[in-house]
Order: C-alpha cells, then structure tokens, then sequence
C-alpha cells in the first residue's frame, strides 16, 4: 500500500487516515439523532493532535482490512 511508504520518508512524524461514511442513528434517553460518520485509522487522532478524552485508540487489528469493527 502506497500509503505505508509515506512513512518511511525523512521528515513524516505521524500518518493518519479518514474518508467519510454514510449517517448513523444515535439513540439514547432521548430522541434519536442522525450523525455523520467517519471512518479513521489509528493514526489519525495523533496525527492531527486530538487526544481521547476516555477510552482507547484503535488497535493495529482494527486497522486491518475485515479487522473486527470498533467505534470510539
């Protein structure tokens, strides 16, 4: 994967990955609520500096093709 490569250059402190999804339907205590989704590699938080404020970053796993599914 070309992406992989970008990596490796001199210069290339972190990589991250997105591309826009489809809309979900949020439900919780209140009314449903359409919302955007995006789709994001592991790097992509570190990347452009946005630290989880709970919970974790996604696994190398989950970055896998066919890798099992994970929402943060």
């Amino acid at each position: 994967m070309i992406f992989q490569h970008f990596g490796q250059l001199e210069g290339v402190r972190s990589l991250g990955l997105v591309q826009a999804g489809p809309t979900a339907n949020i439900a919780g205590s209140g009314e449903p609520e359409l919302v955007p989704v995006m789709y994001g590699d592991r790097g992509l938080l570190p990347t452009i500096g946005l630290p989880l404020a709970l919970g974790r970053n996604f696994t190398p796993e989950e970055d896998l093709p066919h890798g099992p599914p994970a929402v943060i």
